[in-house]
């Protein structure tokens, strides 16, 4: 064995233990996030539900401000819950992609382009 190779041994082995680590812990992430949104979208539909219990149309222009606010926040909360999680799947199917596959600069531009890109 040669002195350089001895040297650089540890190294990839610390920087692929980090690695190993960050990718063992995204399925927590995943899976709280998916957790959040079916929790959300069930807090969504009760506060529809409690809206049509009430059986009445707010009569104030606050009232209904506060509804339309709430509404809104439920959806927008359910929304990037999902996206956490798919954006986090995403990532850890493009790094495994990248660390067993040899690809070109293009489809590496490709592949890490999909997230941002709402097509």
């Amino acid at each position: 064995m040669s002195p350089s190779s001895s040297l650089t041994t540890p190294i990839m082995t610390a920087k692929w233990a980090k690695t190993q680590q960050i990718l063992s812990d995204a399925p927590v992430v995943v899976i709280g996030a998916l957790i959040s949104a079916i929790l959300l979208a069930f807090g969504h539909h009760l506060f529809y539900w409690s809206l049509q219990q009430a059986g009445s149309v707010p009569t104030s222009t606050f009232r209904q401000g506060i509804n339309t606010s709430a509404r809104t926040v439920f959806a927008f909360l359910v929304k990037a819950a999902l996206t956490l999680a798919l954006g986090t799947a995403y990532t850890q199917l493009l790094f495994n992609t990248l660390f067993r596959h040899t690809l070109s600069v293009e489809i590496i531009d490709v592949l890490t382009g999909m997230l941002a890109s709402a097509l």
